[in-house]
């Protein structure tokens, strides 16, 4: 008999317990019935709302994966792209979201409620992080917010950098992305602040935090050991600078940066 010819048990039902059938477009739980209410709306009349749809990356998902998924199994299945190029992925069954989808590897415990961090390619996010794009942007419908992205000043994090820094660890991250050049310095991540990253520099290296000070007070402070009057008006820090300039003292002076 194929596929779609009609009702066949696939396996058992993870919520309930109950036969899980092939039917149609899904595989859903023998319980999962719906019907129409008063208003003529389709609602379910059933006990589980088991039911997962057959398809996942433009490709079918047969019987014997299905089984493996439902056993809580991640499985390769081969997809297609929308553009027609074949490809592998890992995939595995979201009960709470009654949904197929890529494996998410566990990367270690979440700091802040205690659940589970799991990898989502670009990030990695606490399984309690219900991020979702609404009509008025991005809402978070969960009870955790943690998340660690997966490269900082444009590095790469690998897996063991960032099971590290989920569990509160600082890493060694080298060539990262500053204004005077890459730098290296020990990264670790803090969950309860709103800056997010913190940096730890390593004694032999030039201190990016020095990078990151206000050009404007950096300026004011050279001028002050030079003894120029950090408090006048511009126009008076030029004329000041020109008469240093005139004095021969150019080589001490620092130039005005626009």
């Amino acid at each position: 008999m194929a596929l779609d010819d009609g009702p066949k048990v696939v396996g058992t039902c993870p919520k309930c317990g109950a036969r899980v059938i092939s039917a149609g477009k899904t595989y859903a739980c023998e319980h999962n019935t719906r019907g129409q209410d008063a208003d003529g709306k389709w609602v379910s009349t059933g006990t589980c709302d088991f039911q997962v749809w057959k398809e996942y990356g433009g490709a079918k998902v047969g019987i014997a994966k299905m089984r493996k998924l439902m056993e809580g199994e991640a499985v390769e299945h081969d997809c297609m792209t929308r553009s027609g190029e074949p490809y592998t992925a890992l995939i595995e069954l979201d009960l709470e979201e009654g949904k197929l989808c890529r494996h998410r590897e566990r990367m270690g415990t979440c700091p802040k409620c205690g659940g589970h961090v799991l990898d989502y390619g670009r990030s990695v996010r606490c399984e309690n992080d219900k991020t979702r794009r609404s009509d008025d942007g991005w809402v978070n419908e969960g009870t955790c917010d943690f998340h660690v992205p997966r490269s900082v000043k444009g590095v790469a994090l690998d897996d063991e950098q960032i099971r590290k820094l989920v569990r509160g660890d600082a890493v060694l991250v080298r060539g990262m992305e500053g204004r005077k050049g890459p730098f290296d310095a020990f990264v670790k991540v803090e969950a309860s602040d709103e800056r997010f990253w913190s940096f730890e520099f390593p004694d032999d290296d030039e201190s990016e935090e020095e990078d990151e000070e206000d050009p404007m007070w950096k300026r004011d402070r050279e001028l002050s050991s030079q003894g120029v009057d950090v408090a006048a008006t511009d126009e008076t820090r030029e004329a000041m600078e020109m008469a240093a300039f005139a004095e021969g003292n150019d080589d001490e002076m620092t130039p005005w940066e626009d």
